[in-house]
């Protein structure tokens, strides 16, 4: 099951601008087949780097994944119909970004991130010292 429908990407970015992206661009009433693959399509390249670090399926979807399902989908559709333009494959790759952060752990899926990633990149510190050799109270007298 895709992260994201045909009418997410109608929400998102209007029905008249993905027109083009229909069965056939010129009949009376949009066909949204070729659309609804290519978000399933989408679903299965964001699990193939979000699974490498967590259990599917995700449940529920993180609005971050139902975000990025729609712009891989889109891109996807638009570059099999030649119809894609410079800003899909921008948004695309800005996904895949994210996508290959969320996997390595430095970015995380949001609040409902079932695993969200440990801050290892963070060293612990430890300060150690010899006790003061002079105080406030010696530093008073001297002067």
């Amino acid at each position: 099951m895709a992260y994201s429908g045909v009418q997410d990407c109608i929400d998102r970015r209007g029905e008249e601008s993905l027109r083009p992206l229909a069965d056939d661009p010129h009949a009376g009433t949009p066909a949204w087949d070729e659309l609804e693959a290519a978000l399933e399509d989408a679903s299965d390249e964001i699990d193939a780097y979000v699974g490498a670090r967590h259990e599917l399926p995700l449940d529920p979807v993180p609005r971050v994944l139902q975000r990025l399902c729609v712009e891989i989908g889109i891109y996807r559709r638009a570059d099999s119909a030649d119809r894609g333009t410079e800003e899909m494959r921008r948004r695309y790759e800005d996904g895949i970004r994210l996508l290959k952060d969320i996997q390595s752990g430095r970015a995380s899926l949001g609040p409902s991130d079932p695993d969200p990633p440990a801050r290892s990149d963070m060293p612990a510190v430890s300060i150690e010292a010899e006790p003061r050799s002079m105080t406030r109270e010696d530093l008073g007298r001297i002067l």
